[in-house]
């Protein structure tokens, strides 16, 4: 059965705060969405909703619609299911062209809705890790950075968001700086430099307990420093944390292979598509 955040705002908020909010890190992206709400930058709409079995309130399809996206995303659902989401949400109407979601239920569904006129823009893995490799760190220098090495990071991470949307997501320098303050502030960073230079080589940030942003200078790419980076990190904030978690981008094949050869299992699949 369907309910509708319009009609039933109750219910719809207690699904929200029962089965998404919280540290389940498949729903990273619809927790933001709705955070961005709750701060005022954006509004959701009347015709987001829940479709929940009555019959088992463990399966549900949720749709969450709001300025920028549409997100689609479920647990143990059914094809009645999807057929009922159907029924109520136009899917392909021109103000829900960019959904985000579930990669099996969300593919599902707009092959559907649309008919398969649609284009894949970015499909990600998340991957989940209880138990770091041990590794010799001596020959590494890492440390957490200092304010002096701001300009510097700050142009690693521009190139990073340069690098991993294809263009479509370029940040300013002064963007860069605010952002890489704000991870120093935090001791939210840390790299791994060259001894003789004291450059820095590769950059990873944490979020949420986890590793965040892992990046390397494309000099010294396929040398092995982004993946001894990752797992020093990775042993640290385990030592306070049970798991931890990353996301790749799919369709970048070395990033993947660094998660597997460091145990990291992959669980989840998340895409972005637009309906043409």
């Amino acid at each position: 059965m369907n309910y509708s955040a319009g009609e039933n705002p109750i219910l719809f908020r207690n699904f929200l705060e029962q089965n998404i909010s919280g540290d389940k890190y498949e729903y990273t992206f619809v927790n933001n969405q709705i955070e961005s709400v709750l701060a005022g930058y954006d509004q959701i709409y009347s015709d987001s909703f829940v479709n929940i079995c009555e019959k088992n309130p463990k399966s549900w399809i949720l749709v969450v619609n709001t300025d920028k996206f549409v997100s689609v995303y479920g647990e143990n659902y059914t094809e009645e299911q999807i057929t009922e989401s159907l029924k109520v949400f136009d899917f392909a109407d021109e103000n829900h062209t960019f959904l985000s979601g579930s990669k099996d239920l969300l593919l599902k569904i707009v092959d559907f809705a649309a008919e398969g006129k649609y284009k894949l823009e970015k499909s990600r893995y998340f991957y989940r890790l209880s138990q770091a490799k041990k590794m010799d760190y001596s020959t590494y220098q890492i440390v957490i950075p200092d304010f002096e090495n701001v300009l510097e990071l700050a142009e690693m991470l521009q190139m990073y968001y340069h690098e991993e949307y294809n263009g479509d997501n370029d940040k300013t320098l002064d963007q860069m700086y605010k952002k890489i303050n704000e991870l120093l502030l935090t001791n939210s960073i840390v790299v791994l430099t060259d001894p003789k230079s004291e450059k820095i080589i590769s950059l990873c940030t944490v979020k949420d307990s986890s590793p965040g942003i892992l990046f390397t200078k494309s000099t010294f790419r396929n040398k092995g420093f982004g993946k001894v980076l990752l797992n020093f990190c990775s042993e640290q904030l385990l030592k306070e944390n049970e798991i931890i978690y990353v996301m790749t981008d799919a369709n970048v094949l070395s990033s993947n292979r660094v998660m597997e050869d460091l145990g990291f299992e992959k669980f989840y699949e998340y895409i972005n598509v637009t309906i043409n």
